[in-house]
């Protein structure tokens, strides 16, 4: 009896030391997965900069690098963001992702770059992101501007957000042409430790740019102090050109500068313009956000000599805090007005009448008015039309409901005489046979800067997968130079630049539009799924495939209703499943050289 009482006791002690190890092999795993769980939490900092943060853009254009200086306490596998820029005067050209870094798919100046092989990467000094080339804009002399950031975030290997804090500083001035000159004296490169530097390697000195983690990256291209009392107004660029074909005219933008010499609390600055060339666009005249004043675009009346008439407007503002030294003040847009030779050439006189202009520094605006300096004081804006353009037509009627699809083909209602059709060929990722019809927006853009968007294009398969589309160009002028670019619904954009394109960098502006019919090949280079609708949104695609996409997805599966089939039936099998995931994180595994 002894016997069996000693089995039942090992035996009872036996199950207590089996149940006690495996309670704490519980305990570690489940505070393993807490520690997994709270790293992708954790919060982390990270300062973003352009390295260089200024300077001048020659012929060739500039190379920038996107940069993160991270504390060393957060992993991540993807980075995305926005460039902001001034894209009348300004491009940007080969955005792609670099460094560790190196997979990604860009979209316009928005990209998220991850690191190959679904590993995370230490956020520490100096990590190269994403490299760029700054241009000049085409057909533009003389031009300055800022680059800057927006829409900072980074994402876990499950394409989860992270709570990380980014921070970075708006850059300094990039300019070209006349511009750099009006702007500032010889800009200082030292980078010796004695005198301030505007890029140093070493810790003693007091740098704008270092390659440490605390360092603030300022370096800043400055213009020459204002005098105390004194406010200098100019116009960035100092001219630009406006195509004036009589139909379809450029309207363009130009900004105003002020370098306040003192704290400037009230502004007003009078515009004139010959309104029989070009005109004032108020819509899109507005006082710059970032300087702090607020106030109106105002339309004056007309007035002149009786020789000549001039449209004049007001823009003034207040600002109760204040501001000094060199800032945007306002944008400016201007149409061209009828048909106007090549080379023609009328002015925006800046103040016309001196007490036009008014600048003072008291609260109310009626205090001590400044001395007024004007630099530049006409902006010249130029006229060309390189194309004649065919005989004014009525403008075709389009049936609502979009094109009448036949089973031999897309067809439309003939166009005018002189106006092109644009018909096309494109390929979706993950189609390979005959699939339902499907909604694409075109984009026309011509190299001058002139552009037309065309939504709610229909595309028809044939029994490879391959859509077909055409597409009234109304407003479309038959040249050359032009590209083409095309964006699904539920797809990243992708421009084409020739026919037949195989090949992501092509030749620019290599599409010639003829009035009337235009054949084009563009299923050689697929359309990649990634930048999905967004219900809550209405229905607004962002222009890049991130984290949201990701949940869109997930939110759905196995769902076939038709609203959760319109954001992520990516291969259109007519429910949302693992398989448009997967397709969908493809455009964070794919790589292909971006050239514009």
């Amino acid at each position: 009896m002894n016997i069996e009482t000693d089995i039942d006791q090992k035996k009872t002690k036996s199950l207590i030391i089996l149940a006690v190890l495996l309670i704490s092999l519980f305990l570690i795993l489940f505070f393993v997965g807490q520690r997994i769980i709270i790293k992708h939490r954790a919060t982390g900092a990270a300062t973003y900069y352009f390295d260089p943060n200024s300077g001048e853009v020659d012929a060739g254009g500039k190379n920038i690098t996107v940069k993160l200086n991270g504390d060393g306490s957060t992993t991540v596998r993807a980075v995305g963001f926005t460039i902001n820029y001034n894209t009348n005067d300004f491009e940007i050209a080969n955005l792609q992702c670099s460094g560790a870094f190196n997979v990604g798919v860009p979209s316009g100046a928005t990209i998220t770059c991850a690191k190959g092989g679904g590993e995370e990467e230490t956020l520490r000094s100096g990590i190269s992101i994403a490299t760029f080339t700054l241009k000049r804009k085409t057909g533009e002399t003389s031009a300055s501007g800022t680059l800057s950031f927006s829409n900072f975030s980074a994402y876990d290997s499950s394409g989860n957000a992270l709570t990380i804090s980014f921070s970075g500083t708006q850059s300094g001035i990039f300019c070209y042409g006349d511009s750099c000159t009006s702007l500032t004296a010889t800009p200082t490169r030292t980078r010796t430790a004695t005198a301030t530097p505007t890029r140093t390697r070493t810790a003693t000195a007091t740098p704008t740019r270092t390659q440490t983690a605390t360092a603030t990256p300022t370096r800043t291209v400055t213009p020459t102090a204002a005098p105390t009392g004194t406010v200098i107004i100019s116009t960035v660029p100092s001219s630009m050109v406006l195509q004036a074909c009589g139909t379809n005219n450029d309207t363009r933008s130009f900004d105003l500068y002020l370098n306040a010499g003192s704290v400037l609390k009230y502004a007003k600055v009078v515009l004139n313009i010959d309104p029989s060339k070009a005109d004032f666009v108020l819509s899109g005249s507005r006082i710059d956000a970032s300087s702090g004043f607020t106030g109106s675009v105002e339309d004056l009346e007309n007035t002149g000599t009786s020789s000549s008439s001039y449209h004049r407007i007001a823009i003034s503002g207040s600002n109760s805090s204040g501001k000094s030294g060199w800032f945007k003040f306002a944008t400016i847009s201007v149409k061209a007005n009828g048909r106007l030779a090549d080379g023609g050439l009328t002015r925006i006189v800046v103040c016309r009448q001196e007490d036009n202009c008014k600048f003072s520094v008291s609260t109310d605006g009626s205090g001590t008015g400044y001395n007024f300096v004007k630099e530049g004081l006409e902006f010249e804006v130029y006229f060309n039309c390189d194309t004649a353009l065919p005989p004014s037509t009525p403008t075709p009627t389009v049936t609502p409901g979009g094109p009448t699809v036949t089973p031999g083909g897309p067809t439309n209602t003939p166009p005018p005489g002189g106006t092109p059709e644009l018909y096309f060929k494109v390929k979706f990722q993950a189609i390979t046979d005959k699939k339902p019809d499907q909604k694409v927006k075109v984009i026309v853009r011509h190299q001058g800067g002139t552009s037309k968007e065309f939504s709610d294009v229909n595309v028809t398969a044939n029994d490879q997968g391959i859509y077909s589309g055409n597409v009234i160009l109304t407003d479309v002028v038959p040249r050359d130079k032009y590209e083409i670019t095309i964006k699904g619904p539920r797809h990243i954009a992708r421009t084409f630049s020739v026919n037949n394109q195989t090949a992501n960098c092509a030749q620019r502006w290599g599409i010639t539009l003829a009035a009337g019919r235009n054949d084009f090949d563009f299923s050689g280079l697929i359309l990649e799924a990634g930048d999905l609708p967004n219900p809550n949104d209405n229905w607004r695609q962002d222009g890049v495939a991130n984290s949201v996409d990701f949940g869109l997805i997930q939110s759905r599966l196995s769902k076939t209703d038709a609203d959760s089939l319109r954001v992520c039936d990516i291969d259109l099998n007519q429910i949302c499943n693992v398989v448009d995931l997967q397709e969908l994180k493809k455009a964070f595994v794919n790589k292909w050289d971006p050239c514009y």
